[in-house]
This record gives C-alpha cells, sequence and structure tokens, in this order.
C-alpha cells in the first residue's frame, strides 16, 4: 500500500512539474504552412507531430491559398482552425518562436 501512495506522490509531483514547465512559456509569431518545417510546425498549439506530418505531405501535392484549406487534414475541422489562426499563415516568413513568460 506504501508503495503505490509512493508511486502515486511521483506521478503527481512529475505531472505538476511538467505543467509548471509548460506555462513558463508562450508561443509567439506564425508559421508559413507552405514553407514551415516540421519542427516549426509543432510549435503551434495543437499540431503534433502527426498533424505536422499530415499538412507537409498535403503541401506537396498543392500550396495552401488560405488557412481555410488546412481543413482537408484530418484533425483539423473548424474549432481546431479557430485555435491555430492565429499562428498560421500562406504567405510571408515563418516567425515562431516559443518565449519565456517571466
Amino acid at each position: 500500500m506504501k508503495k503505490q501512495i509512493s508511486a502515486i506522490v511521483v506521478m503527481i509531483v512529475m505531472v505538476l512539474s511538467l505543467n509548471a514547465f509548460a506555462a513558463k512559456y508562450k508561443v509567439e509569431g506564425s508559421v508559413n504552412v507552405n514553407t514551415a518545417s516540421k519542427s516549426e510546425l509543432v510549435m503551434v498549439p495543437g499540431i503534433g507531430a502527426a498533424k505536422a506530418d499530415a499538412i507537409l505531405s498535403e503541401r506537396q501535392k498543392k500550396r495552401f491559398a488560405s488557412p481555410k484549406d488546412l481543413l482537408v487534414i484530418r484533425g483539423i475541422g473548424e474549432k481546431m482552425l479557430t485555435k491555430i489562426s492565429p499562428y498560421v499563415t500562406t504567405t510571408g516568413q515563418t516567425s515562431i518562436k516559443r518565449v519565456r513568460v517571466q
């Protein structure tokens, strides 16, 4: 019983530590989905490795004319598009970066 409680406490501390780390950074700038690398795409909140790969694959077939074109990507619906819109563009340079919050 003590081992289980200890394991639970350790897990809680780890989760709280990860949340504290994540809370110390915010994302600024945007990514051009027509030119951004996978590592730049995954910096967009809500875009993980699988969605980034799908974006890269789709843009090999056809350039994105507008952010709404991302709706063809599995897992990107209207709600997700609204969430990522501040960080996504189809023109200009990619300028996304993580900034430490003081």
